[in-house]
């Protein structure tokens, strides 16, 4: 089991936080498919976030921003 915390630069943190939170989620993906200890696909991850938005977001798998949307496609990428 890994844990990943990570702290935002000043550069992004006028970003709005369900930016931030999809970002950390594809970063987490994105860690997990590189060290190819194991599918991403076939993994169960536990992401545990306050923003009942990000949720809602990935639960259905799209957003009206196109911003947080591309950030799912990136994430429906990596899990498919």
């Amino acid at each position: 089991m890994k844990m990943r915390i990570e702290a935002w630069s000043p550069q992004v943190l006028h970003f709005p936080s369900h930016w931030k939170e999809l970002c950390t989620l594809l970063a987490t993906l994105w860690h997990a498919a590189k060290d190819h200890k194991s599918k991403v696909a076939v993994s169960t991850f536990f992401y545990f976030t306050d923003s009942i938005v990000t949720y809602y977001i990935v639960s259905l798998g799209s957003s009206q921003s196109q911003e947080l949307h591309l950030l799912i496609v990136e994430i429906k990428k990596l899990i498919n």
